[in-house]
């Protein structure tokens, strides 16, 4: 069972065999969809070729947000581009100092040059924690982060699964209605 919502806390090996377990539910949602079409009951045997196709075309949509979900948190800035905003942002005071020393002597008000340096270092720090925020999306420590967690079904796990608890060989467990049941 996989939680949703950003786990801060959990390792990346843990992360990844979350990602396997959606990739493992979405193949066993494909078979139960496959068995249905190939062996319907004699009831729906007419409707079950429509309704197939439906959940294929539905496991597929899913599948593609999956992966478009995953593209998303993996991008990342450039690390010449995070590197040149970092060096640029120490370097700044050095390289604005005669700027400052400036305009301090052309207005005689020593403390303008102190001033102009503190509103500039503050929007610089600002720009650089703002870059580092937009990083990750999923990670919830900004307000305008997506919360995976209020897209959660009622009655779902809420948390990653250990590594070692979730085989490779065996089909994935489906949650249902707080219960799971093999799939």
């Amino acid at each position: 069972e996989i939680n949703l919502a950003a786990d801060r806390t959990a390792t990346p090996a843990q992360k990844e065999q979350a990602i396997m377990q959606m990739y493992n539910d979405l193949d066993a949602f494909g078979a139960c969809i496959e068995d249905m079409r190939l062996k319907p009951s004699e009831k729906s045997a007419g409707d079950m070729t429509a309704l197939s196709t439906v959940l294929f075309a539905d496991e597929r949509t899913l599948s593609i947000a999956l992966e478009q979900i995953r593209v998303i948190a993996a991008t990342r800035t450039p690390i010449l581009l995070r590197g040149i905003t970092l060096t640029g942002s120490s370097f700044f005071p050095i390289l604005f100092a005669p700027y400052f020393a400036a305009v301090a002597t052309e207005s005689g008000l020593p403390w303008t040059a102190y001033l102009l340096s503190l509103l500039f270092a503050i929007t610089n720090v600002a720009l650089v924690n703002i870059q580092e925020a937009l990083e990750d999306p999923f990670d919830g420590d900004t307000l305008d982060d997506i919360r995976l967690s209020d897209f959660q079904p009622p009655g779902y796990a809420t948390s990653v699964p250990e590594a070692s608890s979730v085989s490779q060989n065996q089909p994935a467990q489906i949650p249902v209605n707080g219960a799971s049941r093999p799939s």
